[in-house]
């Protein structure tokens, strides 16, 4: 919220807003209150739970992941699935997840945060690369990938423990 605050401050003409989806959390009202205090008004929605993620990713000009806690981070996937350029925080498994499709950020620096966030928005041919990189990244996560890993792991596993069995 600091950030998209810079953002705002640094280009007030910037139609954006700021979108928050999901069910409220434990927490949530310090949130609402922070939004409050920066003056985003009309600029911070919350959505609360959507049933279509997809649809909203496709309404957004970026996505924004600054999560510090992810087993995985399937949201980031979904958004470049959709062709959104997508910020994500460089913690947890997040660079992984989006490898060199998307744009990592220390999570607690609001400033590099909004600098990001702000030549996604406004350079057009930076914006479409990362949409193209995140389309092609996104596609090479798939359930029957997913699958052959799962079994290759669970085939070494297998293959350890009845070579300790055999001692």
């Amino acid at each position: 919220m600091r950030a998209f605050r810079r953002l705002i401050d640094r280009d007030p003409s910037l139609p954006h807003k700021l979108v928050f989806v999901g069910g409220k959390w434990i927490g949530h009202e310090d949130v609402f209150e922070l939004a409050r205090g920066l003056g985003l008004g009309e600029r911070f929605v919350y959505l609360g739970f959507v049933d279509s993620l997809p649809a909203i990713y496709n309404g957004a000009d970026a996505f924004v992941f600054p999560s510090l806690y992810e087993g995985f981070g399937l949201p980031p996937l979904e958004a470049m699935a959709c062709g959104i350029p997508t910020l994500v925080a460089n913690a947890t498994a997040l660079p992984e997840v989006v490898g060199q499709a998307g744009v990592l950020f220390e999570p607690h620096d609001e400033i590099a945060l909004a600098d990001e966030l702000y030549r996604v928005l406004t350079d057009r041919s930076y914006h479409d690369d990362l949409s193209l990189r995140g389309l092609a990244h996104a596609a090479t996560f798939t359930w029957s990938r997913t699958a052959k890993l799962y079994l290759d792991a669970f085939e070494a596993a297998s293959a350890c423990f009845r070579g300790r069995n055999k001692k």
